[in-house]
């Protein structure tokens, strides 16, 4: 089984060696790789000369963008199966071995295996398999760096759709999987993906959504549509905040405002451990709101310490207790479940957040509104 590996990069002389060298250090496959330059202008192209004979073929020219780029590797390559890695990622040792065993395994299209999510060079996330496949119409399940398709795939149903900049990817996964491809999933880590590029920016909500309602078919509409909406709504809400939360860090005024909004909430416990409630206790340290204490559903976590506190069982909360719910995805679970442990004291980070924005948005229109949050607390 020959594989064929499209690396697709622009101004990449940073990362482009890291992940050259993890293609080309697998083992135990036949493997054709391919790079895609899009007319770099600092030393990227320098160092796929230097790996050159390790390539069966690379260009540099320019193009209409990562998928036109994606496309043009499908057509040249030669290989039983496609894959891509760009050009700021990176196999994991042993990787396309694994995955012509599971190819061979049984007649599969597509084999997803188990990405890393890198930031700051530690392991924030790793894919999982969804406890439902149909979950891929919310969202995409099965992460493009650990997507394996056989060639034949692309020649039925062909390669990616240049409307979309950000969601073509998603778009063709989505493509595929309504047309009935058979999809194996390998519990093995196969890549690492790094934070940044395109998929990072504020518009794939927009794509994303546009994407899942395309190919969601209307069987499933009751099951999915409201989700949808929820996940672009948390998307936009997301992207506000961060630069709301850019004006915070810059301005004195506005943190003592915020800091009186959220008085009430001092020496409260935080439920959540995630990358919401990290952000809460960003914005609380920088608003001197003390957190007492942590906990989390997540057996695993309890025991360990978060953020200097030792993360604890939701059994140990007190009725009386003020909570922050850390959690976006989880939110409403985590509010009944505290409701039938009798607290009255909760407030959701969402509220926090829009809340911020208003604030900020409220500032540089020049408006005082002085309204208090509208929380349980």
């Amino acid at each position: 089984m020959k594989f064929s590996v499209i690396t697709v990069c622009l101004n990449s002389e940073k990362t482009i060696e890291k992940t050259i060298k993890s293609v080309i250090n697998q083992q135990g496959i036949e493997l054709e790789y391919i790079i895609i330059d899009g007319c770099s202008s600092d030393n990227t192209v320098e160092i796929i000369k230097k790996y050159a004979s390790n390539l069966a073929y690379w260009c540099s020219e320019s193009d209409k963008g990562i998928y036109d780029a994606m496309n043009k590797g499908i057509s040249i390559a030669t290989g039983d199966v496609i894959s891509f890695i760009n050009s700021n990622d990176w196999y994991a040792e042993g990787a396309l071995a694994s995955v012509c065993q599971k190819m061979t395994e049984g007649d599969f299209d597509l084999v997803c295996g188990r990405v890393a999510r890198i930031e700051d060079e530690t392991i924030v996330r790793i894919s999982s398999k969804p406890q439902d496949e149909t979950e891929l119409y919310c969202n995409m399940v099965y992460e493009h760096p650990g997507i394996f398709s056989k060639k034949s795939v692309f020649t039925r149903f062909g390669g990616f759709d240049l409307q979309y900049r950000i969601c073509a990817d998603y778009d063709w996964l989505l493509r595929v999987y309504n047309k009935g491809v058979r999809i194996a999933y390998l519990d093995t880590l196969v890549s690492y993906f790094s934070k940044g590029g395109v998929s990072s920016g504020p518009q794939i909500a927009e794509e994303k959504k546009e994407v899942c309602l395309k190919h969601l078919p209307k069987v499933l509409y009751e099951k999915y549509y409201d989700s949808i909406i929820d996940s672009y709504s948390r998307a936009i809400l997301a992207r506000k905040y961060r630069d709301a939360f850019a004006d915070i860090q810059d301005s004195v005024m506005l943190r003592e405002q915020i800091k009186m909004e959220f008085a009430s909430l001092d020496r409260c416990t935080l439920f959540g451990t995630g990358r919401v409630a990290e952000k809460c206790c960003d914005l609380f340290d920088m608003i001197n709101i003390e957190i007492l204490r942590v906990c989390d559903n997540d057996h695993q976590k309890q025991g360990k310490e978060f953020r200097g506190l030792l993360v604890e069982s939701p059994e140990y909360i007190r009725p009386d207790d003020k909570i922050v719910i850390g959690s976006t995805l989880y939110a409403k679970e985590i509010r009944n479940q505290l409701e039938s442990l009798n607290v009255m004291q909760i407030v959701d980070f969402s509220d926090i957040i829009r809340k911020v924005i208003s604030c900020v948005e409220e500032k540089k229109a020049g408006i005082s509104s002085g309204k208090e949050i509208n929380s349980h607390v």
